[in-house]
């Protein structure tokens, strides 16, 4: 059977970064890709870029081997750390972080074990923020149908104990952002499928919680209606899918990564500006 390859002087370009996370370090604004081939069970490498505000673009910085899953990324007094799973063919998988040296962009120290999964069941997206005790870890998990939330907190990032409940277990929840709000309050992010039987859209609902038990979910307010959500996909841009959103406050605004395309046969990358604080855009939610 003839086998055709390419032309070996022509270089291809790189598996793309599906899911991204942007952090604030020393007052820049920076975005790390997690990058992994398209029907891939385990990552290939994180890429992080720097934003450039007078160009209005992204600057590669640096590329990192990194074969975790689903990543995401926090920055704690200046150190940079990215959370991730095993691989998520397998169960028991695990939650695990490393920290990323941002003065030679590499890895430093052990990679870490979080968690380990149990009961036949398995960890995927996960996302860390501070709050007023400590810190908060949002995770997802198959225990619910099919996807559904579990907390997580610690007081130094090393040890983490479970809080709370099983959260949004009656239907579709995924891809979790968590960030401390105000009053007690962390607002949560989480992709939902509209159609309830996998035909989508998909898209990124919010609520909130103060006892990571129950999740409050926006029902609307005296400015929007329920149907009027984090974030929904615009067909021409987003295909059928708005999911793992992920956000940071920077010079006044909020910046939001999400992940476009269709859930199944294609994918992209997309981003949107808020135009006050992050408690600014809690507030639009919950007064």
């Amino acid at each position: 059977m003839v086998s055709y390859s390419t032309l070996p002087v022509l270089h291809k370009g790189e598996i793309p970064a599906w899911e991204q996370s942007p952090v604030v370090i020393g007052g820049d604004l920076y975005r790390l890709g997690f990058k992994r081939a398209w029907t891939a069970t385990t990552g290939s490498g994180i890429a992080i870029e720097r934003y450039l505000p007078e160009f209005k673009t992204w600057t590669r910085v640096a590329d990192l081997p990194w074969n975790r899953y689903l990543g995401c990324a926090f920055v704690d007094a200046g150190r940079l750390y990215v959370f991730g799973v095993t691989n998520v063919a397998t169960s028991p998988n695990k939650i695990v972080r490393q920290e990323i040296d941002i003065t030679i962009w590499q890895f430093t120290g052990p990679e870490i074990e979080i968690r380990s999964s149990s009961g036949g069941y398995k960890f995927y997206n996960t996302s860390v923020c501070a709050g007023p005790n400590g810190y908060i870890m949002a995770y997802e998990t198959n225990e619910g149908v099919p996807f559904s939330l579990r907390f997580l907190q610690s007081t130094d990032l090393v040890t983490w104990t479970p809080i709370g409940a099983l959260c949004n277990a009656n239907f579709y929840s995924a891809c979790p952002t968590v960030k401390y709000a105000a009053d007690g309050y962390f607002l949560v992010a989480y992709l939902f499928d509209f159609s309830c039987n996998g035909a989508g859209p998909w898209i990124t609902g919010v609520g909130r919680t103060n006892n990571f038990s129950t999740i409050e979910n926006f029902g609307g307010n005296a400015k929007y209606t329920c149907y009027q959500q984090l974030l929904a996909p615009d067909g021409e841009m987003d295909g059928i899918n708005a999911s793992d959103v992920d956000f940071v406050e920077w010079n006044g605004k909020v910046y939001f990564t999400y992940m476009t395309g269709d859930q199944r046969t294609w994918a992209g990358n997309n981003d949107a500006w808020y135009n006050g604080s992050f408690v600014d855009f809690y507030h639009e939610f919950w007064t």
